[in-house]
């Protein structure tokens, strides 16, 4: 397999990881990030505590306190953009603590309007017993909530690329640094000259010179269009 040098801050695909956490009715969520926080690996997402008849007026320094106590305060794990919260639930809203009947509330119309005008609309995510998560049944009262985030996943050593549209390769090492021609212009990657002739495979070489020839054409036009 031929091995290639790029450049990969380019190489760059967007992918959602999700973690799911269950919840009892009776808990409460504190602090919970909103939609499109910026998180790292160690963010705390939320955190959950028992049920506090006047969570409302709770200040930062409490929020901060309960965190470091026994409570669940799960991280985010990840280094990315939170991009949207998702629940299940199973049992009535009214008998969820303040903070829960809140967020389920909210998530219940963004779904209802979301769905409103498909085939098959959706008028609030509650769920029964036969729901599962990771294969186990979502007991009476409780409720699953999911947190998706987006991270960037870039290309590294090892990762598979084509060129050419036919020339399949590996990353064989990966640049920070930037590299220009005698002319100046970029160069995004290095690939090996001989590995296009010992796969008897032209095109890389005539759409490498077509690209060029079009560039210079385009320069010369607007030139003599624009003066």
């Amino acid at each position: 397999m031929l091995y290639i040098t790029v450049f990969f801050w380019q190489l760059i695909t967007k992918i959602t990881k999700e973690r799911s956490f269950i919840i009892e009715f009776d808990k409460n969520i504190v602090n919970l990030l909103p939609v499109g926080t910026v998180v790292e690996p160690n963010d705390t997402l939320f955190t959950i505590v028992n049920e506090i008849s006047d969570y409302q007026n709770l200040d930062k320094k409490t929020v901060s306190l309960l965190q470091t106590l026994n409570n669940v305060s799960p991280k985010a794990k990840y280094k990315g953009v939170i991009e949207r919260y998702e629940v299940k639930y199973n049992g009535d809203i009214e008998d969820m603590s303040p903070t829960l009947k809140a967020i389920c509330s909210k998530l219940d119309k963004e779904i209802e309007q979301n769905t409103k005008d498909t085939q098959y609309p959706i008028k609030n995510n509650r769920v029964s017993s036969e729901y599962r998560v990771e294969g186990k049944n979502l007991q009476l009262d409780t409720l699953e909530l999911k947190v998706y985030i987006t991270i960037d996943l870039t290309s590294g050593v090892g990762d598979k690329l084509i060129f050419g549209s036919q020339l399949k390769t590996i990353i064989g090492d990966v640049f920070n640094d930037k590299y220009y021609t005698d002319k100046g212009e970029e160069v995004q990657a290095f690939f090996a000259f001989r590995g296009i002739y010992n796969r008897i495979v032209l095109s890389p070489i005539l759409m490498g010179t077509t690209k060029l020839l079009l560039d210079k054409f385009n320069e010369i036009a607007v030139k003599e269009y624009f003066g």
